[in-house]
């Protein structure tokens, strides 16, 4: 595995990198050499600044449907609830798609009219055509994925030849994703996040399982197999899981924070990008 630095961005990419700025073609798509990482550098770094993640993995996302061209159909995985929490956003995507399609397992969230079609089930289960999806995305769901086998081979079935998958998640890499495994694994972490965030619910929190099967560099040389080329890129910033943390552990957390990037540790948030 490679690793690079980005300002005081930790990033990290997997599988095999082309010489940078030359580029080519998976299927009919054109293919930029340039590693995420550096590709999309100014991104990065608004969320380095500070910036909330949406509307930066939003803009990435948007990015690529633009390399692919036009009439696109995009699926939206773990569509319920909009891009990250954020309907407008989700919005803003689907009208970038001739087809916008939805996968929402969850019965507890009910995802936005802007879909064409929503299927209410797994994905490995959603009778989407094969080979019919230009670009898929799953935002805050991979870590969540049971069976990472069975999932990508249903990304990668759906997709074209020169698809394209995004995923944006926890670095299992980061303490946040051991706390949650943690807390989860003994049973506390409905307390806990009952506590700091108050009544579960649809304006609250939501308390799915936790796994962190795909979210690593390593997992994914394991599991993504059926695709052409995959990259990541681990992202990083002091106080990211401010949220996350009671008043009195945010400032203990920021010094962490600050030693970990120093150290060039991964980050709490882990993007990747599959070509099929």
């Amino acid at each position: 595995m490679a690793r690079s630095r980005i300002g005081s961005v930790a990033c990290a990419r997997t599988g095999p990198i082309s010489p940078v700025d030359q580029n080519h073609h998976v299927g009919s798509v054109p293919v930029i050499d340039t590693p995420i990482e550096e590709r999309f550098v100014e991104h990065w770094r608004r969320y380095e600044a500070g910036e909330y993640r949406s509307a930066i993995f939003a803009d990435v996302l948007l990015n690529d449907m633009n390399l692919l061209g036009g009439n696109l159909t995009v699926l939206d995985i773990g569509c319920g609830g909009g891009f990250d929490g954020n309907v407008p956003l989700q919005r803003r995507i689907g009208t970038g798609a001739a087809r916008f399609l939805g996968v929402e397992p969850a019965d507890d969230v009910t995802p936005d009219a802007c879909f064409h079609k929503v299927h209410r089930c797994l994905l490995e289960q959603a009778p989407i055509a094969p080979g019919s999806v230009d670009l898929a995305y799953a935002v805050m769901v991979a870590e969540h994925v049971a069976d990472p086998v069975a999932f990508m081979r249903s990304v990668a079935d759906a997709l074209r030849k020169g698809g394209v998958f995004w995923a944006f998640t926890i670095d299992a890499r980061h303490w946040s994703a051991w706390m949650s495994m943690f807390l989860e694994r003994t049973h506390l972490k409905s307390a806990y996040m009952g506590a700091l965030l108050g009544a579960r619910g649809e304006a609250r929190w939501r308390n799915y399982p936790v796994e962190y099967k795909l979210n690593s560099p390593s997992q994914l040389a394991r599991y993504c197999a059926a695709f052409e080329r995959v990259e990541s890129v681990s992202l990083h910033r002091v106080g990211a899981e401010d949220s996350n943390l009671p008043a009195f552990l945010r400032g203990p957390n920021r010094l962490l924070d600050a030693a970990l990037i120093a150290a060039g540790a991964p980050g709490s948030n882990f993007v990747f990008r599959a070509i099929k």
